[in-house]
Protein backbone atom coordinates (compact mmCIF):
# COMPACT_ATOMS: atom_id res chain seq x y z
CA UNK A 1 0.00 0.00 0.00
CA UNK A 2 1.10 3.73 -0.68
CA UNK A 3 0.24 6.65 1.57
CA UNK A 4 0.33 9.70 0.15
CA UNK A 5 -0.13 13.57 1.12
CA UNK A 6 -3.13 15.49 -0.25
CA UNK A 7 -2.09 16.19 -3.92
CA UNK A 8 -4.00 17.15 -6.79
CA UNK A 9 -4.51 13.72 -8.61
CA UNK A 10 -2.69 15.40 -11.53
CA UNK A 11 0.07 15.55 -9.40
CA UNK A 12 0.22 11.86 -8.79
CA UNK A 13 1.15 10.77 -12.62
CA UNK A 14 1.92 8.14 -13.68
CA UNK A 15 0.89 7.18 -9.57
CA UNK A 16 -2.74 8.38 -10.98
CA UNK A 17 -4.12 4.96 -8.83
CA UNK A 18 -2.61 5.53 -5.83
CA UNK A 19 -4.91 6.29 -2.96
CA UNK A 20 -5.12 9.33 -1.18
CA UNK A 21 -3.92 9.86 2.27
CA UNK A 22 -5.89 9.66 4.78
CA UNK A 23 -4.41 9.62 8.82
CA UNK A 24 -4.19 5.93 10.09
CA UNK A 25 -2.23 4.09 12.82
CA UNK A 26 0.59 2.28 12.33
CA UNK A 27 -1.44 -1.33 13.40
CA UNK A 28 -4.40 -0.59 10.64
CA UNK A 29 -1.54 0.27 7.90
CA UNK A 30 0.18 -2.76 8.96
CA UNK A 31 -3.54 -4.92 8.77
CA UNK A 32 -4.12 -3.71 5.48
CA UNK A 33 -0.81 -4.50 4.01
CA UNK A 34 -0.72 -7.96 5.35
CA UNK A 35 -4.54 -8.52 3.80
CA UNK A 36 -2.92 -7.24 0.15
CA UNK A 37 0.14 -9.60 0.88
CA UNK A 38 -1.76 -12.47 1.60
CA UNK A 39 -3.82 -12.19 -1.78
CA UNK A 40 -0.65 -11.38 -3.97
CA UNK A 41 0.95 -14.73 -2.38
CA UNK A 42 -1.83 -16.75 -4.24
CA UNK A 43 -0.56 -15.78 -7.61
CA UNK A 44 1.77 -18.26 -9.18
CA UNK A 45 4.68 -17.00 -10.57
CA UNK A 46 7.19 -18.52 -13.05
CA UNK A 47 10.95 -19.26 -12.05
CA UNK A 48 13.74 -17.53 -12.21
CA UNK A 49 15.85 -17.67 -15.59
CA UNK A 50 18.68 -18.68 -14.28
CA UNK A 51 21.74 -18.17 -12.03
CA UNK A 52 24.94 -16.47 -12.68
CA UNK A 53 27.31 -18.18 -10.95
CA UNK A 54 31.18 -17.90 -10.14
CA UNK A 55 31.80 -15.50 -7.35
CA UNK A 56 33.36 -17.22 -4.69
CA UNK A 57 31.66 -14.57 -1.89
CA UNK A 58 28.50 -12.40 -1.17
CA UNK A 59 27.35 -10.36 -4.47
CA UNK A 60 26.95 -6.91 -3.19
CA UNK A 61 26.82 -4.91 -6.44
CA UNK A 62 25.02 -5.05 -9.86
CA UNK A 63 25.06 -2.53 -13.10
CA UNK A 64 23.84 -3.07 -16.06
CA UNK A 65 25.81 -2.02 -18.99
CA UNK A 66 24.63 0.96 -21.43
CA UNK A 67 23.24 -1.53 -24.48
CA UNK A 68 21.12 -3.79 -21.55
CA UNK A 69 23.18 -6.86 -22.87
CA UNK A 70 25.77 -7.21 -20.09
CA UNK A 71 26.59 -6.56 -16.62
CA UNK A 72 29.03 -6.03 -13.96
CA UNK A 73 28.87 -7.59 -10.21
CA UNK A 74 30.90 -6.85 -7.07
CA UNK A 75 31.58 -9.57 -4.39
CA UNK A 76 33.18 -9.78 -1.13
CA UNK A 77 35.39 -11.81 -2.69
CA UNK A 78 37.59 -9.40 -4.08
CA UNK A 79 36.64 -9.26 -7.88
CA UNK A 80 34.66 -7.86 -10.40
CA UNK A 81 32.62 -9.70 -13.20
CA UNK A 82 31.58 -9.26 -16.84
CA UNK A 83 28.91 -11.10 -17.88
CA UNK A 84 26.59 -11.50 -21.14
CA UNK A 85 22.92 -11.21 -20.30
CA UNK A 86 22.42 -12.71 -23.42
CA UNK A 87 23.96 -16.63 -22.87
CA UNK A 88 24.25 -16.19 -18.94
CA UNK A 89 28.16 -16.56 -19.28
CA UNK A 90 30.86 -14.69 -17.29
CA UNK A 91 33.36 -13.29 -19.46
CA UNK A 92 35.88 -11.84 -17.74
CA UNK A 93 37.30 -11.79 -13.70
CA UNK A 94 39.09 -8.72 -12.13
CA UNK A 95 40.78 -9.40 -9.86
CA UNK A 96 43.23 -6.49 -8.58
CA UNK A 97 41.62 -5.69 -5.49
CA UNK A 98 42.96 -5.49 -1.91
CA UNK A 99 39.58 -6.08 -0.07
CA UNK A 100 35.63 -6.72 -0.90
CA UNK A 101 34.07 -4.78 -4.23
CA UNK A 102 30.96 -3.21 -3.01
CA UNK A 103 29.74 -1.07 -5.35
CA UNK A 104 30.70 -1.04 -9.70
CA UNK A 105 29.18 1.24 -12.20
CA UNK A 106 29.83 1.87 -15.89
CA UNK A 107 31.67 4.51 -17.00
CA UNK A 108 30.37 4.86 -20.81
CA UNK A 109 30.68 1.72 -22.51
CA UNK A 110 34.32 0.73 -22.75
CA UNK A 111 35.10 0.91 -18.88
CA UNK A 112 34.17 -0.15 -15.52
CA UNK A 113 34.76 1.14 -11.89
CA UNK A 114 34.79 -0.71 -9.13
CA UNK A 115 34.84 1.08 -5.27
CA UNK A 116 36.10 -1.80 -2.76
CA UNK A 117 36.06 -1.58 1.27
CA UNK A 118 40.02 -0.81 1.40
CA UNK A 119 38.44 3.05 0.07
CA UNK A 120 40.25 2.77 -3.14
CA UNK A 121 38.34 3.62 -6.42
CA UNK A 122 39.54 1.28 -9.80
CA UNK A 123 38.45 2.14 -13.33
CA UNK A 124 38.81 -1.35 -15.57
CA UNK A 125 39.30 -1.40 -19.57
CA UNK A 126 36.07 -3.10 -20.22
CA UNK A 127 38.02 -5.04 -23.84
CA UNK A 128 40.90 -6.24 -22.14
CA UNK A 129 39.60 -6.28 -18.35
CA UNK A 130 43.45 -4.38 -17.60
CA UNK A 131 43.35 -2.41 -14.93
CA UNK A 132 43.78 1.24 -15.82
CA UNK A 133 44.20 3.12 -12.58
CA UNK A 134 43.65 2.91 -8.93
CA UNK A 135 43.28 5.58 -6.26
CA UNK A 136 43.08 6.10 -2.45
CA UNK A 137 39.50 7.79 -2.65
CA UNK A 138 38.39 7.25 1.59
CA UNK A 139 39.08 6.51 4.53
CA UNK A 140 36.83 3.59 5.28
CA UNK A 141 34.78 1.71 2.89
CA UNK A 142 33.17 2.71 -0.46
CA UNK A 143 29.67 2.27 -0.12
CA UNK A 144 28.49 4.14 -3.23
CA UNK A 145 29.16 5.56 -6.76
CA UNK A 146 27.10 7.56 -9.22
CA UNK A 147 27.70 9.37 -12.57
CA UNK A 148 26.63 12.60 -13.71
CA UNK A 149 24.00 12.56 -16.55
CA UNK A 150 26.53 14.31 -18.48
CA UNK A 151 28.91 11.63 -17.31
CA UNK A 152 32.38 14.24 -16.75
CA UNK A 153 31.87 13.57 -12.87
CA UNK A 154 31.68 11.00 -10.43
CA UNK A 155 30.02 10.94 -6.88
CA UNK A 156 31.82 8.36 -4.28
CA UNK A 157 30.53 8.08 -1.04
CA UNK A 158 32.51 6.53 1.85
CA UNK A 159 32.23 5.33 5.40
CA UNK A 160 34.11 7.77 6.64
CA UNK A 161 31.26 10.50 6.31
CA UNK A 162 32.39 11.91 2.74
CA UNK A 163 31.42 11.96 -0.47
CA UNK A 164 33.67 13.05 -2.84
CA UNK A 165 33.68 14.57 -6.62
CA UNK A 166 36.03 13.48 -9.07
CA UNK A 167 36.58 13.92 -12.79
CA UNK A 168 35.21 10.59 -14.89
CA UNK A 169 38.38 11.02 -17.15
CA UNK A 170 41.44 10.37 -14.80
CA UNK A 171 39.74 10.13 -11.08
CA UNK A 172 41.24 13.50 -10.68
CA UNK A 173 39.52 15.56 -7.23
CA UNK A 174 36.52 18.10 -7.95
CA UNK A 175 35.66 18.43 -4.13
CA UNK A 176 34.54 17.40 -0.66
CA UNK A 177 31.47 17.16 0.85
CA UNK A 178 31.71 16.53 4.60
CA UNK A 179 28.51 14.53 6.14
CA UNK A 180 27.32 13.59 9.71
CA UNK A 181 26.31 10.45 9.07
CA UNK A 182 27.58 7.53 6.62
CA UNK A 183 26.47 7.62 3.34
CA UNK A 184 25.16 4.37 1.87
CA UNK A 185 23.38 5.21 -1.47
CA UNK A 186 23.89 8.27 -4.25
CA UNK A 187 22.11 9.11 -7.91
CA UNK A 188 22.40 12.24 -9.97
CA UNK A 189 18.91 13.66 -10.61
CA UNK A 190 18.30 14.98 -14.74
CA UNK A 191 19.35 18.67 -13.38
CA UNK A 192 22.55 17.09 -12.35
CA UNK A 193 21.73 17.71 -8.71
CA UNK A 194 23.43 14.90 -6.24
CA UNK A 195 21.30 13.07 -4.17
CA UNK A 196 22.43 10.71 -0.92
CA UNK A 197 20.78 8.78 1.78
CA UNK A 198 22.45 6.88 4.72
CA UNK A 199 22.28 6.12 8.58
CA UNK A 200 20.67 9.23 9.71
CA UNK A 201 17.05 8.11 7.51
CA UNK A 202 17.08 11.51 5.47
CA UNK A 203 17.53 11.79 1.88
CA UNK A 204 20.19 14.94 1.16
CA UNK A 205 20.36 17.19 -1.74
CA UNK A 206 23.81 19.07 -2.89
CA UNK A 207 24.88 21.02 -5.94
CA UNK A 208 28.13 19.00 -7.25
CA UNK A 209 29.50 21.91 -8.45
CA UNK A 210 29.67 23.78 -5.02
CA UNK A 211 28.91 21.11 -3.01
CA UNK A 212 26.37 22.93 -1.03
CA UNK A 213 23.75 21.62 0.44
CA UNK A 214 20.35 22.73 -1.04
CA UNK A 215 17.94 20.56 1.26
CA UNK A 216 17.41 17.43 3.47
CA UNK A 217 14.00 15.60 3.24
CA UNK A 218 12.97 13.09 5.98
CA UNK A 219 10.25 10.51 6.20
CA UNK A 220 12.10 7.42 7.01
CA UNK A 221 12.64 5.79 10.27
CA UNK A 222 16.06 4.26 10.10
CA UNK A 223 18.61 4.39 7.39
CA UNK A 224 18.21 4.30 3.85
CA UNK A 225 20.22 1.59 1.98
CA UNK A 226 19.38 2.47 -2.10
CA UNK A 227 18.34 4.87 -4.22
CA UNK A 228 16.64 5.26 -7.79
CA UNK A 229 16.18 7.84 -9.68
CA UNK A 230 13.33 7.49 -11.87
CA UNK A 231 13.46 9.92 -15.69
CA UNK A 232 10.97 12.02 -14.40
CA UNK A 233 13.49 13.02 -11.53
CA UNK A 234 11.48 11.57 -8.86
CA UNK A 235 13.12 9.24 -6.62
CA UNK A 236 13.07 6.07 -5.19
CA UNK A 237 14.53 5.09 -1.66
CA UNK A 238 14.89 1.81 0.50
CA UNK A 239 15.18 1.40 4.05
CA UNK A 240 15.70 -0.65 6.74
CA UNK A 241 12.49 0.84 8.33
CA UNK A 242 11.08 -2.06 5.56
CA UNK A 243 9.52 0.71 3.73
CA UNK A 244 10.51 2.26 -0.09
CA UNK A 245 9.35 5.70 -0.43
CA UNK A 246 8.84 7.94 -3.40
CA UNK A 247 10.21 11.51 -3.23
CA UNK A 248 9.23 14.84 -5.70
CA UNK A 249 12.58 16.37 -5.48
CA UNK A 250 11.23 19.62 -7.62
CA UNK A 251 8.35 20.00 -4.65
CA UNK A 252 11.30 18.86 -1.85
CA UNK A 253 8.03 16.27 -0.59
CA UNK A 254 7.63 12.81 -0.02
CA UNK A 255 5.08 11.34 -2.75
CA UNK A 256 4.20 7.61 -1.35
CA UNK A 257 5.29 4.74 0.96
CA UNK A 258 4.78 1.19 -0.13
CA UNK A 259 4.44 -0.90 2.51
CA UNK A 260 4.17 -4.72 2.50
CA UNK A 261 8.23 -5.45 2.55
CA UNK A 262 8.69 -8.86 4.98
CA UNK A 263 12.26 -7.31 6.48
CA UNK A 264 14.73 -3.89 6.20
CA UNK A 265 15.12 -3.17 2.48
CA UNK A 266 18.55 -3.29 1.13
CA UNK A 267 17.82 -2.63 -3.03
CA UNK A 268 15.49 -1.28 -5.06
CA UNK A 269 14.68 -1.58 -8.54
CA UNK A 270 11.65 -0.20 -10.93
CA UNK A 271 9.91 0.17 -14.73
CA UNK A 272 10.77 3.65 -16.40
CA UNK A 273 7.51 4.77 -15.82
CA UNK A 274 7.57 3.37 -12.35
CA UNK A 275 4.66 0.92 -13.60
CA UNK A 276 5.96 -1.76 -11.08
CA UNK A 277 8.93 -1.45 -8.31
CA UNK A 278 10.61 -4.13 -7.43
CA UNK A 279 12.78 -4.64 -3.30
CA UNK A 280 15.50 -6.85 -1.74
CA UNK A 281 15.00 -7.40 1.76
CA UNK A 282 17.72 -8.77 4.70
CA UNK A 283 15.93 -12.33 4.41
CA UNK A 284 16.43 -12.99 0.68
CA UNK A 285 13.13 -11.89 -0.46
CA UNK A 286 11.79 -9.51 -3.25
CA UNK A 287 8.33 -7.76 -3.20
CA UNK A 288 6.69 -6.17 -6.48
CA UNK A 289 4.60 -3.37 -6.05
CA UNK A 290 2.29 -1.85 -9.18
CA UNK A 291 2.11 1.62 -9.87
CA UNK A 292 -0.85 1.56 -7.32
CA UNK A 293 1.27 1.02 -4.56
CA UNK A 294 -0.72 -2.38 -4.24
CA UNK A 295 1.83 -5.67 -3.59
CA UNK A 296 1.94 -7.97 -6.69
CA UNK A 297 3.90 -10.88 -5.13
CA UNK A 298 6.69 -11.46 -2.98
CA UNK A 299 9.11 -14.42 -3.35
CA UNK A 300 12.07 -16.05 -1.78
CA UNK A 301 14.61 -14.92 -4.32
CA UNK A 302 18.04 -15.87 -1.95
CA UNK A 303 19.07 -17.99 0.95
CA UNK A 304 20.38 -14.46 2.34
CA UNK A 305 20.17 -11.08 1.84
CA UNK A 306 19.40 -9.42 -1.73
CA UNK A 307 22.17 -6.77 -1.63
CA UNK A 308 21.54 -5.10 -5.14
CA UNK A 309 18.88 -5.19 -8.24
CA UNK A 310 19.03 -4.14 -11.76
CA UNK A 311 17.25 -3.98 -14.53
CA UNK A 312 17.95 -4.87 -17.81
CA UNK A 313 15.27 -2.85 -20.01
CA UNK A 314 16.43 -4.20 -23.24
CA UNK A 315 15.81 -7.92 -22.06
CA UNK A 316 13.01 -7.15 -19.87
CA UNK A 317 15.27 -9.66 -16.76
CA UNK A 318 15.84 -8.05 -13.54
CA UNK A 319 18.54 -9.04 -12.07
CA UNK A 320 18.99 -10.09 -7.99
CA UNK A 321 22.58 -10.28 -6.41
CA UNK A 322 22.89 -12.36 -2.77
CA UNK A 323 24.09 -13.03 0.14
CA UNK A 324 24.17 -16.65 -1.19
CA UNK A 325 26.88 -15.45 -3.69
CA UNK A 326 24.44 -15.85 -6.62
CA UNK A 327 23.10 -13.60 -9.44
CA UNK A 328 20.10 -14.55 -10.51
CA UNK A 329 17.43 -13.75 -13.35
CA UNK A 330 13.83 -13.03 -13.22
CA UNK A 331 11.63 -12.29 -16.21
CA UNK A 332 9.63 -8.96 -16.51
CA UNK A 333 5.94 -9.24 -17.78
CA UNK A 334 3.78 -6.35 -18.21
CA UNK A 335 2.87 -6.47 -14.46
CA UNK A 336 6.43 -6.33 -13.44
CA UNK A 337 8.63 -9.02 -12.78
CA UNK A 338 8.17 -12.56 -10.91
CA UNK A 339 9.86 -15.35 -9.32
CA UNK A 340 8.98 -18.40 -7.03
CA UNK A 341 10.80 -19.30 -3.86
CA UNK A 342 14.50 -21.03 -4.31
CA UNK A 343 15.33 -23.64 -1.35
CA UNK A 344 18.91 -22.57 0.05
CA UNK A 345 21.70 -24.69 -2.14
CA UNK A 346 23.87 -26.78 0.24
CA UNK A 347 26.42 -25.68 2.44
CA UNK A 348 25.05 -22.15 2.96
CA UNK A 349 24.36 -20.56 6.01
CA UNK A 350 20.56 -21.98 5.87
CA UNK A 351 21.44 -25.23 6.06
CA UNK A 352 24.81 -24.72 8.10
CA UNK A 353 22.27 -23.57 11.22
CA UNK A 354 20.62 -26.10 11.42
CA UNK A 355 23.32 -28.42 12.84
CA UNK A 356 23.11 -29.34 16.56
CA UNK A 357 27.34 -29.37 16.62
CA UNK A 358 28.00 -25.76 18.26
CA UNK A 359 31.31 -25.65 15.70
CA UNK A 360 29.70 -26.41 12.79
CA UNK A 361 26.67 -23.30 13.47
CA UNK A 362 29.12 -21.03 14.22
CA UNK A 363 31.78 -21.71 11.01
CA UNK A 364 28.40 -21.26 9.46
CA UNK A 365 29.19 -17.53 9.55
CA UNK A 366 32.76 -17.99 7.79
CA UNK A 367 31.13 -20.75 4.89
CA UNK A 368 30.48 -18.13 1.81
CA UNK A 369 33.93 -17.87 2.35
CA UNK A 370 36.01 -20.62 2.92
CA UNK A 371 35.14 -24.20 1.61
CA UNK A 372 37.34 -27.20 4.15
CA UNK A 373 37.65 -29.69 2.01
CA UNK A 374 40.59 -30.56 -0.47
CA UNK A 375 37.92 -30.07 -4.05
CA UNK A 376 36.70 -27.14 -2.08
CA UNK A 377 39.30 -24.56 -3.72
CA UNK A 378 39.38 -20.67 -2.88
CA UNK A 379 36.03 -18.69 -2.48
CA UNK A 380 36.17 -14.71 -1.26
CA UNK A 381 39.13 -16.14 1.27
CA UNK A 382 41.57 -19.33 0.62
CA UNK A 383 40.20 -22.63 1.49
CA UNK A 384 40.55 -23.99 4.85
CA UNK A 385 42.10 -27.57 3.88
CA UNK A 386 45.15 -28.90 5.73
CA UNK A 387 44.76 -25.42 7.66
CA UNK A 388 46.63 -26.61 10.79
CA UNK A 389 50.53 -26.26 10.23
CA UNK A 390 50.21 -24.40 7.15
CA UNK A 391 52.49 -21.01 7.03
CA UNK A 392 49.88 -18.58 6.80
CA UNK A 393 49.28 -16.59 3.38
CA UNK A 394 50.70 -19.61 1.59
CA UNK A 395 47.83 -21.30 -0.34
CA UNK A 396 48.80 -20.90 -4.05
CA UNK A 397 46.54 -19.22 -6.30
CA UNK A 398 44.76 -17.01 -3.74
CA UNK A 399 45.48 -13.16 -3.82
CA UNK A 400 46.60 -12.41 -0.42
CA UNK A 401 47.81 -9.16 1.07
CA UNK A 402 51.38 -8.21 1.65
CA UNK A 403 50.91 -8.39 5.12
CA UNK A 404 50.00 -11.89 5.21
CA UNK A 405 51.67 -13.11 2.28
CA UNK A 406 55.15 -12.08 4.14
CA UNK A 407 54.38 -13.02 7.42
CA UNK A 408 56.10 -15.84 9.30
CA UNK A 409 52.87 -17.24 11.29
CA UNK A 410 51.98 -21.01 11.23
CA UNK A 411 47.95 -21.83 11.72
CA UNK A 412 48.39 -23.64 15.12
CA UNK A 413 45.30 -24.43 17.48
CA UNK A 414 46.80 -21.53 19.84
CA UNK A 415 47.38 -18.72 16.57
CA UNK A 416 44.09 -20.00 15.14
CA UNK A 417 42.04 -19.05 19.05
CA UNK A 418 44.39 -15.91 19.09
CA UNK A 419 43.18 -14.55 15.83
CA UNK A 420 39.46 -14.65 16.98
CA UNK A 421 40.45 -13.49 20.35
CA UNK A 422 42.33 -10.02 19.36
CA UNK A 423 40.99 -9.80 15.47
CA UNK A 424 42.96 -10.26 12.46
CA UNK A 425 43.85 -6.12 12.65
CA UNK A 426 45.69 -7.22 15.79
CA UNK A 427 47.52 -10.64 15.14
CA UNK A 428 48.08 -9.52 11.58
CA UNK A 429 48.36 -5.75 11.10
CA UNK A 430 47.88 -4.88 7.39
CA UNK A 431 45.28 -7.74 6.90
CA UNK A 432 42.93 -7.42 4.51
CA UNK A 433 41.07 -10.29 6.35
CA UNK A 434 37.63 -8.89 7.73
CA UNK A 435 37.15 -7.51 11.28
CA UNK A 436 35.82 -9.97 13.55
CA UNK A 437 36.30 -11.71 16.87
CA UNK A 438 35.00 -14.18 19.08
CA UNK A 439 35.09 -12.99 22.69
CA UNK A 440 33.78 -16.23 23.90
CA UNK A 441 36.23 -19.14 24.87
CA UNK A 442 33.91 -21.86 24.59
CA UNK A 443 33.07 -20.78 21.31
CA UNK A 444 36.08 -20.18 19.94
CA UNK A 445 37.37 -23.99 21.09
CA UNK A 446 33.67 -25.48 19.56
CA UNK A 447 35.04 -23.91 16.37
CA UNK A 448 38.77 -24.79 16.33
CA UNK A 449 37.47 -28.07 17.12
CA UNK A 450 35.32 -27.99 14.20
CA UNK A 451 37.99 -27.44 12.02
CA UNK A 452 40.33 -30.00 13.39
CA UNK A 453 38.19 -32.39 12.27
CA UNK A 454 36.58 -31.28 8.91
CA UNK A 455 40.24 -29.73 7.52
CA UNK A 456 42.57 -32.61 7.70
Amino acid sequence: MIQLPGNRPEDLLPFARFIPHRPMSQASASRIALFLMLVASLLPPPAAHADLSGHGGPVRSIVIAPDGRAAATGSFDYSLMLWDLTTSRDLERMTAQDAAVGVVTFLGADRILSGSDDGTLAIWDRASASLLTRKSAHDAKVSAVAVSPDGQVLASAGWDRRVKLWRTADLSPIATIETSENVNALVFAPDGMLVGGGYDASLRLWDPRTGTELAVLSGHEAGINALVMLPDGRVLSASSDQTVRVWDLARRSEAGVLLGADAAVLSVAAARDAAWIAAGDARGGITVWDASGKPLRRWQAHSGPVWSLAVSYALNTLLSAGADSLVRTWPVGPDGPAGKDVAAAPGTLATLTKSVDPGERLFAKCASCHTLAAEGGNKAGPTLHGLFGRRAGSVAGYPYSPALRESTLIWTEETVDRLFAVGPQILVPGSKMPLQRMPDPSERAALIAFLQRSTR
